[in-house]
This record gives structure tokens, sequence and C-alpha cells, in this order.
């Protein structure tokens, strides 16, 4: 049965070897496959945060008016606070005549300042609108960096996660080489063939491996 021992060794060497590389292939497609998934995310939200930044500049005349709108309102509205001074007030007339006129002076009053609330929106309206787009931009900016350091990061330490990956069944690599070496030792001209064989076939070494017989059993 000797002869037969060199290419059982060198088949489970082959076979040892074979679950090795496949580990390690498998260990490497899921690393680069991972990377992939992280630099399209990265471009994914970068995308997104140019699309958003470009957005905030079309139909300015229609984002204009309803900025005018709101500001106008804004500032029609009255006011919540309490006068600074406490305001003196007549006695309520009870001349029809009189109460006309001050509800005419009245009305007239609040149609020049609601008139100047409106031109003062659709003054402010175009300003407040860049305003806020610039300051928009400034945030966009700084998380199209942050995304920009991330990815930068993550390519970084790909190399040494693919040498990890390349490790991976290092232990099956490792019997594939011990196999293979006793292969050669066992085969024609190896240190366990011919003469020294036979006093190495006897040796108190190989009785556990070979139920206290040594290779004695199997010359």
């Amino acid at each position: 049965m000797l002869p037969l021992l060199p290419l059982l060794f060198m088949g489970g060497s082959i076979a040892a070897n074979s679950i090795a590389n496949r580990k390690a292939t498998n260990a490497l497609a899921g690393v680069q496959g991972a990377e992939r998934a992280r630099q399209k995310k990265f471009d994914d939200e970068s995308f997104a945060l140019n699309a958003a930044s470009q957005d905030r500049y079309t139909d300015m005349p229609g984002k204009m008016d309803t900025k005018a709108t709101d500001l106008a309102a804004m500032f029609s509205a009255p006011s919540q606070e309490a006068p600074a001074e406490p305001i003196i007030t007549t006695p309520e007339s009870t001349s029809n005549v009189v109460t006309s006129r001050e509800n005419s002076a009245m009305a007239k009053a609040k149609g020049e300042t609601d008139a100047r609330a409106v031109n003062l929106g659709k003054l402010r309206s175009f300003g407040d609108i860049l305003g806020d787009a610039s300051r928009l931009q400034g945030r966009d900016a700084g998380q199209l960096g942050l995304i920009g350091s991330m990815r930068r990061g993550s390519q970084a330490v790909l190399p040494m996660e693919l040498e990890a990956a390349q490790s991976k069944g290092q232990g099956w690599r490792l019997l594939g080489d011990i196999l293979s070496a006793g292969g050669g030792m066992l085969g024609p001209g190896g240190m366990l063939a011919g003469g020294l064989g036979g006093g190495l076939a006897e040796s108190a070494m190989f009785n556990p491996l070979f139920g206290g017989k040594g290779l004695g059993g199997f010359v």
C-alpha cells in the first residue's frame, strides 16, 4: 500500500489548496462587491445634492411670487406687541357723518399699508430667495466635502481589506503544503523511500499515526 500513499497525499494537497483558493476568491469578490456598493452610494448622494442645488435656481419668477406673497402677509399682519405707551382714544361718535369719515379714513390707511406691504414683499423676495439658496448651497458643499472624505477613506482601506481576504483559507493552504511535502517524502527518491525508509518506517514518531506499527505495516 506504500506506493499509493504519495498519490493520496498529493490528492489531499490538491483538494486542500482548491478549498483555500475558493475561500480566498469568494472573500475577494465580497470585498470588491462591498466597495462597489459603497462607491455607488457615495455617487448617488453626490448626484442628489447637486440636483437639489440646481433645482433651487429653477422657476425663479414663480418662487419670487410665492415669497412676495408670504412677505406681504407678514408685513401687513397687525402687530401682536403691546404699544410702548398707552394710546389715548376719543369717545366713539354717535354721528353717522363722523363715523363714515372715520371708516373711510381707516380703510384708506389700511389700503396704503397693504400696498406698501405688497411692494416691500416684492422688493425683498429676490434677495430672500438668493439668501436662502446661498445658505443651503453652503450646507450642500459641506456635505459634498464629507462624502468626498468618506469616499477617499473607503478607497484607502480597500488594499488592507483585499490583503485580509487573500489570507482566507490559510489553514487549508497550510494543510495542502504539508500533504504535498509528505507526498514528496514518500515518493520515489524521497527520504522515506528505499533503504532509509526501512529505518524510519519503524520509528516511534509514526506510531500515533499508524496504530502503533510505524510505517512497517505498509511496506
